[in-house]
């Protein structure tokens, strides 16, 4: 498999990120921004989500920022979620880590996914086609209060610079179409009814209400009633009734 390591305070980091999308990339992806808000290591991420949403406007689909964290507990249920919403589209993970005092500051970037959580201990299933690791604070045995020791400044720094570049491979790659791309990718990937019809039902109980809000009527209407079953009310704000009403046999 291909990886890409650079350290952040290389002056060639960004452009060297960048080379490695274009290179490994072959169709629009998807990315997800994995982490919390709540500790300072653990929000790499969700930043890069927001610099990529509010920054950069960049023509992807983005799932996680700091106002709607998608943290390591919600991928089992959320991978299903977006393989269907999204099924030609790489998925591209993003998250924090911890590594070697030598290693932090470093940027991967991989083929392959990881596992969301591996560095505090925990054991889930690996997500994503790429990712895009940064390595925040030092291995221990107690590595969440090593991430919530890391200093702020190495994580704005590391953000920043993944999301410019991906920015940049927005801009560079022959994926993306120019002005017009936006709409005519959203057009083109919205989901017709059957996106989620199919689905089991577990595949959206107790999701939280970020990986919801937001999502167009057509992307769920069809659903089985009992697929929504369990979902705290606030998932589903904006929605239409209309989107969940029962498929008429």
């Amino acid at each position: 498999m291909k990886e890409y390591n650079f350290n952040v305070y290389a002056k060639d980091c960004e452009k060297g990120l960048c080379d490695g999308l274009c290179a490994l990339i072959t169709a629009p992806p998807v990315f997800v921004c994995i982490g919390s808000d709540a500790v300072a290591g653990d929000s790499l991420s969700p930043l890069v989500g927001s610099f990529l949403k509010e920054t950069y406007n960049v023509p992807c689909f983005i799932y996680g920022d700091l106002s709607k964290t998608m943290t390591a507990r919600e991928m089992p249920l959320l991978s299903k979620t977006i393989r269907a919403l999204h099924p030609k589209n790489p998925v591209v993970a993003i998250d924090a880590g911890v590594g070697d005092e030598s290693e932090i500051g470093l940027i991967r970037l991989r083929e392959g996914g990881l596992y969301p959580g591996k560095g505090v201990g925990k054991s889930l299933a690996p997500i994503g086609d790429y990712s895009l690791l940064g390595v925040v604070s030092r291995r221990g045995k107690d590595a969440f209060s090593q991430l919530e020791l890391t200093r702020f400044h190495l994580v704005y720094r590391m953000a920043a610079a993944m999301a410019a570049a991906i920015n940049g491979f927005c801009s560079a790659s022959s994926l993306f179409g120019g002005a017009n791309f936006v709409g005519s990718f959203c057009k083109e990937n919205e989901q017709p009814v059957s996106a989620t019809r199919g689905l089991e039902p577990s595949a959206l109980c107790g999701l939280e209400s970020s990986a919801l809000r937001g999502l167009e009527p057509s992307a769920l209407r069809g659903v089985e009633p009992s697929a929504s079953r369990g979902l705290k009310p606030s998932a589903l704000r904006g929605v239409e009734p209309s989107a969940l009403r029962a498929p008429t046999r």
